[in-house]
């Protein structure tokens, strides 16, 4: 029986959380149906070496090349705009995609960022037969309350998304936001995120006096993020709730000159607070498993990986319940979840600084579902969908 051959596609600046889920389903994918392969850019190529045979990858070239001076940067930024540079190298790309799929015999393209995006829609209109399957990993502009821009005009993505075969997506939100913007569905299906099943987190219920260590993944884009939100939140706990025994470690690219930042010595809470800066994945699983409470302040969530991690590590979660945030946690189960508010969240942390035998639930419940989560079974839920086609 001849297997199914689908190309993996990434254009990627370097890792983060859509690579390592790409990663993880190399690592851990396994069948004897399909055969998976990677197209990418060269930035995030040397991420995979270990993880997939050189013949079944093709590194397309550099693309995210960023001049150091700011004057060059600028220039950059107005050529690519006025004479569309990235638009047509995306195009030359499809075409030297479009070869190794052909010589590969393969017959689905697995398409994971918005670059990719634009080279899977050109390919599926030049080989309608190339099934053209698109995993949502974050909003692309469609949420009519986030100003993130993703490169291209939403008009732009929502046509790059109009000729989709199989969306896949790790909640129901995404599926939503397409069918708020009329995307046609043809089909969908929910795979979550997945969590290495080596992850250890060693809760311990210590006394009332111990300082409770809190876990904010605050890189990437810090407004989105709820940062300003959270250190809000923790000049409540003390002026409002009363609390000092706690301590918040941030990690992830903050600058100096940050709203975050600047807020921090306002309000003078630097003492609580301990930036530890960025922290290549997966190093920064150490500094989880020394908190005691994850917290996602986000104001725009799908399903971030850190959660997942964290619910792998038994950690209970402090949460904003928007995306898909709500759909893997139960409030006051595996986790509190509040409104994107400095109020809400300085509350739901207090009542778990406060209360070390409620940390304690949380964490077994958190332990008792990460079984459903592992790499090894969403890599099936892939299988499936790739066979189902």
């Amino acid at each position: 029986m001849s297997k199914t051959k689908v190309a993996i596609m990434l254009v990627s600046p370097g890792k983060a959380g859509v690579e390592s889920v790409v990663y993880n389903i190399f690592k851990h994918f396994k069948s004897e149906q399909v055969e998976l392969y990677l197209i990418c850019s060269s930035e995030i190529a040397p991420y995979y070496s270990e993880v997939i045979d050189s013949e079944k990858c093709l590194i397309l070239g550099t693309f995210f090349n960023k001049p150091y001076n700011k004057y060059l940067q600028w220039a950059s930024r107005y050529w690519k705009h006025k004479f569309k540079s990235d638009e047509k190298k995306l195009n030359r790309w499809a075409q030297k995609a479009l070869k190794f799929i052909y010589k590969h015999k393969i017959t689905c393209m697995h398409a994971n960022l918005v670059w990719d995006y634009k080279m899977a829609s050109s390919i599926k209109e030049i080989r309608p037969d190339l099934t053209y399957i698109n995993t949502m990993h974050g909003t692309l502009a469609l949420d009519p309350t986030d100003d993130y821009f993703p490169f291209f005009p939403r008009p732009t993505i929502i046509k790059m998304l109009s000729n989709v075969d199989l969306f896949i997506s790790a909640c129901q939100y995404f599926i939503d936001l397409l069918q708020l913007r009329q995307v046609p569905l043809r089909k969908t299906v929910l795979i979550p995120n997945g969590i290495d099943e080596n992850l250890t987190h060693n809760y311990l219920s210590d006394t009332e006096n111990k300082v409770v260590k809190l876990c904010f993944m605050g890189g990437g884009r810090p407004h989105q993020k709820g940062g300003d939100i959270l250190i809000y939140a923790l000049k409540l706990l003390i002026d409002q709730h009363k609390l000092s025994n706690f301590k918040l470690h941030i990690f992830g690219n903050v600058p100096a000159q940050s709203k975050e930042r600047e807020l921090a010595n306002d309000l003078k809470l630097n003492a609580h607070i301990e930036w530890r800066g960025f922290i290549e994945p997966p190093k920064h699983l150490i500094g989880m498993e020394e908190s005691d409470i994850f917290v996602l302040p986000s104001r725009h969530e799908g399903v971030a990986n850190t959660l997942m991690e964290a619910i792998g590590m038994g950690m209970p979660i402090v949460a904003t319940k928007v995306g898909g945030t709500p759909e893997v946690i139960v409030n006051e189960v595996n986790g509190l979840l509040c409104f994107p508010d400095a109020h809400d969240l300085a509350e739901k942390l207090a009542i778990l600084i406060k209360d070390a035998s409620l940390r304690e639930k949380m964490s077994h419940a958190n332990q008792a579902i990460r079984s459903r989560y592992t790499w090894t079974e969403i890599c099936k839920h892939y299988e499936k969908a790739y066979i189902n086609l």
